[in-house]
This record gives structure tokens, C-alpha cells and sequence, in this order.
């Protein structure tokens, strides 16, 4: 499984502005601390804030076509 890290608009759509493989590269591309990109993807995944800007999508490996 893998796991795409984003930060999204904070309105009805949820678009992605800024993505990555990992927090770390998140981070980098947001110009963002290691520490802030963690904290909220941390409260964001445990449901500790509503409306959260932070998004973690899990992808499976096994896409479905074979």
C-alpha cells in the first residue's frame, strides 16, 4: 500500500494544492516545516480536527485489473 500526502482547500471541493510520496516531501513542497506537516496529518488521520487541511489517501498496489 502507498500513501499520497496532500494539503487541500479548505472549502467543498478539497482540492489538492500541495502532494507528496511522504510528510517529509509535503513539507518541502508546502515550504513547511517536517513539524507542522506532521502534527496535522497526525490530526487529521486520529479525528482530532474537523475540516482539517491535511489529507492522506491510501492507494493499494493491486489496482484491479489483473
Amino acid at each position: 500500500m502507498m500513501n499520497v500526502y496532500m494539503i487541500v482547500t479548505n472549502d467543498k471541493f478539497r482540492l489538492p494544492l500541495y502532494w507528496g510520496d511522504s510528510i517529509a516531501e509535503l513539507a518541502k513542497h508546502a515550504h513547511m516545516t517536517y513539524e507542522a506537516v506532521e502534527r496535522g496529518i497526525r490530526r487529521s488521520m486520529y479525528g482530532k480536527r474537523q475540516n482539517s487541511k491535511y489529507e492522506v489517501v491510501h492507494i493499494s498496489e493491486d489496482d484491479g485489473n489483473g
